[in-house]
């Protein structure tokens, strides 16, 4: 039994460790990327999500389970586009809760009609898991990428 609990608990620290040194990891690549490109403007969550509000949109705002029509387009720091809505000519239609936590907390960040940009880390987006391109001419998205959103919310 001692054995077990041991066991269970040398991995509970060893992927707690990793976590957070992937976040500081994360957070050290979104800061440096956004000093490259001279954005000054953005603002951190508690969990580690900077974003940037263009535009705020409504005052009211998409809860965790609204259906939200968006335009987006997914960048990775290297600025290559793994996805866009845009480029497929028309919105799309999902609630906060389908999507990665980052960017479903993101979007909840927006009223109808408001724009922004979305810098999700790791942990908050695929973590250590590859995902194969979206599309023709699209890019793969590596594991532990930093994802980089253009949002645009038209409804919900």
């Amino acid at each position: 039994m001692n054995k077990i609990f041991f066991a269970l608990l040398a991995t509970i620290l060893l992927t707690t460790g990793c976590q957070k040194y992937r976040l500081k990891q994360d957070d050290k690549t979104i800061q440096d990327y956004l000093s490259q490109k001279g954005i000054t403007n953005a603002k951190k969550t508690a969990s580690g999500l900077y974003y940037i509000v263009d535009a705020p949109g409504g005052t009211e705002k998409p809860l965790y389970t609204s259906l939200i029509t968006l335009h987006y387009e997914g960048r990775l720091t290297s600025d290559s586009i793994f996805d866009s809505s845009y480029r497929r000519g028309f919105t799309s239609n999902f609630s906060p809760n389908q999507v990665v936590t980052g960017f479903g907390e993101g979007i909840q960040l927006f009223g109808r009609g408001g724009k922004g940009t979305l810098f999700i880390p790791s942990g908050l987006a695929y973590g250590n898991q590859a995902k194969p391109s979206a599309g023709k001419n699209l890019a793969k998205i590596p594991k532990n990428s930093v994802l980089i959103f253009k949002v645009d919310i038209i409804d919900f």
